[in-house]
């Protein structure tokens, strides 16, 4: 979430008992106004959560770190059973691409096994073009 909305989010504790806690933020671009983000952690039980508030979300947001493939199997697992559960416009964000030199966004997807429904984005932080990129995937 800090990388997203560059440290303008706050992290909320929705629930003592169950552990759960999302954090709040905003992503403005200059083609949009601001959007609202809700980030959810994987450890959490957040299924009961995206349930009660489905009818509001526009889309999903997933990040993807390229650099540690020791993640590539769950993510596979977790984009795959979130998209097909909320059925939701949705957008990976793959983040420290400029850290390696192997792999290509095709590689990405083709490990990913990514639909066409499903597209991957590089996310820059420091380009803003990345930020415009990504909404207009998740919005339109």
């Amino acid at each position: 979430m800090d990388i997203l909305t560059g440290d303008n989010f706050k992290e909320i504790n929705l629930s003592e008992t169950d552990n759960l806690k999302i954090n709040v933020g905003k992503i403005a671009s200059d083609k949009t106004e601001n959007v609202k983000l809700l980030a959810l952690s994987i450890e959490s039980d957040f299924d009961k959560l995206l349930e009660s508030i489905q009818d509001t979300i526009k889309g999903k947001i997933f990040t993807f770190d390229c650099t540690r493939p020791d993640t590539w199997e769950y993510s596979n697992y977790l984009i795959h059973s979130i998209y097909d559960k909320f059925k939701l416009p949705s957008v990976v964000s793959v983040m420290n691409m400029d850290e390696q030199d192997t792999l290509n966004l095709e590689v990405i997807r083709y490990k990913l096994k990514l639909p066409k429904e499903i597209p991957a984005i590089v996310w820059n932080e420091s380009d803003e073009s990345s930020k415009e990129r990504l909404l207009d995937h998740l919005l339109n």
